[in-house]
């Protein structure tokens, strides 16, 4: 780990692992059509929400034919919120300790903006360097542009930095991929032990 100066992190399927997904829990708890509501997460509106250009309250809003909501937005988002606040407790020891040895770690993820808040400001508090985020940076994380963005963003912080000094995990491997395209050292998580296999 000598030449690594920095860890990377995704968050869901890597840093948040729920047992069901919350369109599973939500649908089965209202009688809401899964398959309809699956369509809401590829609109339009909620890839806007993703990269900042649009609140979370108002995509469901227009998209309540598929929710069937009968409340405020706000109280289903809180819902989901807490459905999915599962944080993968053994990889946080392993991020700790990597923070004891003086390795940054930083969370990179795609999310809008009342879940990137959850995560930084209550789920993942203290717990890491930095939390960069598709809706801080207006960019979807599966284009290349979003990752020589982080890369540059990384740079400026440290001159000294290469990108082969940046080590990082997805459970995504399109992802992997395009992290790898900037120079990133990039690897599929799937569990745990990837993660203590390249760290070893």
């Amino acid at each position: 780990m000598s030449n690594h100066k920095i860890v990377l992190f995704d968050v869901d399927g890597v840093l948040i692992k729920p047992p069901r997904l919350f369109s599973e829990v939500y649908c089965q708890k209202y009688n809401v059509n899964l398959e309809k509501l699956e369509h809401f997460f590829e609109s339009k509106e909620f890839k806007a929400c993703s990269i900042g250009e649009m609140n979370l309250k108002e995509a469901i809003m227009i998209h309540n034919d598929k929710w069937q909501w009968k409340g405020e937005p706000s109280e289903l988002i809180n819902e989901w919120l807490q459905t999915e606040n599962f944080p993968n407790i053994e990889l946080l020891k392993i991020v700790e300790s990597l923070r004891e040895d003086g390795i940054k770690v930083c969370i990179v993820t795609q999310q809008e903006k009342f879940r990137k808040d959850f995560l930084s400001d209550i789920v993942f508090k203290e717990k890491f360097d930095g939390f960069f985020a598709s809706c801080d940076l207006g960019l979807h994380k599966d284009t290349s542009e979003f990752w020589k963005k982080i890369l540059d963003m990384l740079v400026q912080n440290d001159q000294s930095l290469a990108p082969e000094n940046i080590l990082y995990f997805d459970d995504k491997q399109k992802l992997v991929d395009l992290a790898s395209s900037v120079g990133l050292e990039a690897y599929l998580y799937t569990s745990i032990d990837d993660v203590k296999k390249i760290l070893a």
